[in-house]
């Protein structure tokens, strides 16, 4: 929960101008390197100019609010880098707030300019209440199929997790409904899976198993989650939801929340212990519900895999288990419910306390525009550790196709 901070209200502010600035590529940035940082000052400056316009133009109480939210990293050089931003603002004799995910607040507990938030939480509830989106409002016992809405595929908690349900049988239409849109090489998919994998039998399994669900589109081949059909959701009884990280502190993100807004209960694949992470939050996980109840505090990441898939294989609930299970999904709801007015309250807070006289509107959900970065800064700040270095035009062909695909459709490369 946000720490209370001791911020006397300033009344004679009452009408202050905030400038949202999306500072996700400053987390990842190191600016002991020179040419780095020779980006990350022309960023910044690109960033700042309308500010600076409104300043000339006309004398306004303005505050530019820095939003971090969609990656997850805990690294304390985020401290350095938004000491850094937060210079750049001073000298300009501008303040700067900070709304950042729940992730880094305590490596920023020392700025008193932050407002902690669980930014995927809001998303989550905000996307599936869109008038355009149709939510599943019951648990439906009665279907015997589990859903596994894998998300980009090259992640061993993903492609390998998805392989292992097809070695035990169980992608078939009877059993479950799956999602596996992503092009993925043979070469590739061998990174994620065990080392005797047989080749063969791999590459049966990536031709004749990738699967739409709901006629999902991505973009540039990525898809943030929205909108879904929740029909998948009422013919399945319960969730396989894959987190985006397995091997970092439990993060949250849109993906389990959508299993949570839709009535399911769920099995994580994600970090070890994440689902402790939840249960501190609040949320039952229905552990005990399942053959193997420790799954997820498994250390070895393949062990924990096979648990999940035994879980998923074995589940099935007892008629009073089936009353308890239906009782604890709709708790789930009613808690999700609080913690968005827990976290809406905090951001009224924030703008109460400075005077901010613009609405909050799509703050949160901006997204830095690639118009300001080079394409080389644009790749890695998005870049996963898994890709390789990428630092002329001829390096792209070697780059993920989506990604090759992205740099293309985003900065009229030619490759």
């Amino acid at each position: 929960m946000e720490r209370t901070r001791d911020r006397k209200l300033d009344h004679s502010k009452i009408m202050v101008n905030a400038y949202p600035v999306d500072l996700e590529y400053l987390q990842f940035v190191d600016l002991h390197n020179i040419d780095q940082r020779r980006l990350v000052d022309a960023t910044i400056d690109a960033q700042l100019l309308s500010v600076k316009k409104s300043i000339h133009i006309k004398k306004l109480d303005i505050l530019i609010i820095g939003t971090v939210l969609w990656e997850q990293n805990t690294s304390t050089t985020v401290i350095e880098n938004f000491r850094y931003f937060q210079k750049k603002c001073q000298d300009i004799g501008i303040p700067v707030h900070f709304i950042v995910g729940l992730d880094k607040q305590s490596i920023l507990s020392e700025f008193d300019n932050c407002t902690f938030i669980d930014f995927f939480l809001l998303r989550a509830f905000d996307e599936c209440n869109k008038p355009t989106q149709i939510l599943n409002a019951d648990w439906h016992h009665y279907n015997k199929k589990f859903l596994f809405l894998m998300g980009k595929s090259q992640k061993p908690h993903r492609i390998g997790l998805l392989y292992k349900l097809y070695k035990q049988g169980l992608l078939n239409f009877d059993r479950s409904i799956w999602s596996f849109y992503d092009d993925i090489s043979l070469e590739d998919s061998k990174k994620y899976l065990s080392k005797d994998t047989d080749v063969h039998d791999l590459g049966l399994f990536l031709n004749e198993y990738k699967r739409q669900p709901d006629q999902v589109i991505p973009t540039n081949g990525h898809y943030g989650g929205f909108p879904f059909d929740a029909n998948m959701y009422a013919s399945t009884n319960i969730s396989i939801v894959s987190e985006t990280h397995n091997d970092t502190l439990p993060w949250n993100t849109e993906k389990i929340y959508r299993a949570i807004l839709n009535h399911h209960p769920f099995l994580i694949a994600g970090s070890q212990g994440h689902t402790q992470h939840l249960n501190k939050m609040g949320f039952h996980t229905f552990d005990e519900y399942f053959s193997i109840p420790e799954y997820c505090n498994i250390a070895c990441l393949p062990t924990r895999l096979d648990a999940i898939v035994d879980n998923v294989k074995n589940f099935d609930p007892s008629m009073s288990q089936i009353k308890e299970i239906d009782y604890l999904v709709r708790q789930n709801v009613q808690t999700l419910y609080k913690l968005v007015n827990h976290y809406r309250n905090l951001i009224k807070i924030l703008f109460t306390e400075y005077g901010i006289v613009n609405d909050l509107g799509n703050f949160l959900c901006k997204r830095i525009s690639p118009y300001y970065l080079s394409w080389q800064f644009y790749y890695q700040t998005i870049k996963d550790s898994s890709w390789p270095p990428c630092d002329s035009i001829e390096d792209c062909g070697y780059l993920p196709k989506h990604i090759q695909d992205e740099l293309k459709t985003v900065f009229k490369l030619e490759f």
